[in-house]
């Protein structure tokens, strides 16, 4: 191969990637959301886990 096959494959491959490159926030927002949505739900049930219900403690006679 010659000089103009290297600087043809070089600009097409150059090409795809600002292409796809170009495409890439289509799918990166999906992404982040679905680690924030994760978090927030991890979260959520660690404080429900620890907030014991007052009425399963309840000793006295009493309906709480």
């Amino acid at each position: 191969m010659d000089y103009y096959n290297y600087e043809l494959i070089i600009k097409t491959k150059q090409q795809e990637i600002e292409r796809m490159s170009n495409e890439a926030w289509k799918f990166a927002n999906s992404n982040e959301e679905s680690i924030f949505i994760k978090l927030v739900t991890k979260f959520s049930s660690v404080k429900e886990a620890s907030e014991p219900s007052k009425q399963n403690q309840c000793v006295c006679i009493c309906e709480c």
